[in-house]
């Protein structure tokens, strides 16, 4: 998924090979960039995401259906908000593998 001007990280993490730690530069600006764009939904439609929840060899697929989701109040969670900005579900971002929307 494309990011900061980069295609992904792998792309991220080649363009920066002057970093300490090139691999964690990219995480954390693929991390800012997901949270700086907060994938608001037009008003009264809920987009549809799929969280996937570390679970070793089969991680877990949860499918959300929300407005909006948000980094700001809780620091190390991700809620989800409905269009009334009502929370849907929340999540411990430690125990996040990937978050996409789908389109």
């Amino acid at each position: 998924m494309p990011f900061a001007g980069y295609k992904d990280h792998a792309a991220c993490v080649k363009a920066n090979p002057d970093k300490d730690d090139p691999d964690a530069y990219c995480a954390e600006l693929e991390r800012k960039a997901k949270e700086d764009s907060a994938l608001v939904s037009p008003e009264g439609e809920l987009n549809e995401y799929t969280v996937v929840l570390y679970g070793g060899e089969d991680p877990e697929l949860i499918t959300i259906k929300a407005a909006k989701y948000d980094t700001q109040d809780k620091e190390d969670w991700i809620v989800f908000y409905n269009a009334a900005n009502e929370p849907v579900a929340e999540f411990p971002r430690w125990n996040i593998q990937g978050l996409y929307i789908n389109v």
